[in-house]
């Protein structure tokens, strides 16, 4: 789900929910992201983004609790 807050045109906000049942081994795996954009200038082609993660990446399903940030460049 991703949604533009009203009056704030630079910014976009995003939630994910992942899970995954295995019915043969009968385990779970949840992975939540969260995430944050920001467009830096108006013509929209640079932005910086902070991710945060937590729960069971694929395809391995390690646990993962990180944040991320990045700079996009957009053409």
């Amino acid at each position: 789900m991703a949604l533009r807050p009203p009056g704030v045109e630079r910014l976009n906000l995003g939630v994910d929910y992942f899970y995954r049942y295995d019915f043969g081994e009968n385990w779970t795996r949840g992975l939540l992201e969260a995430s944050l954009a920001w467009d830096a200038n108006a013509a929209k082609n640079v932005q910086l983004t902070l991710v945060y993660r937590k729960g069971r990446k694929p395809p391995a399903f390690g646990k993962v609790d990180q944040i991320l940030i990045g700079l996009s460049l957009l053409q």
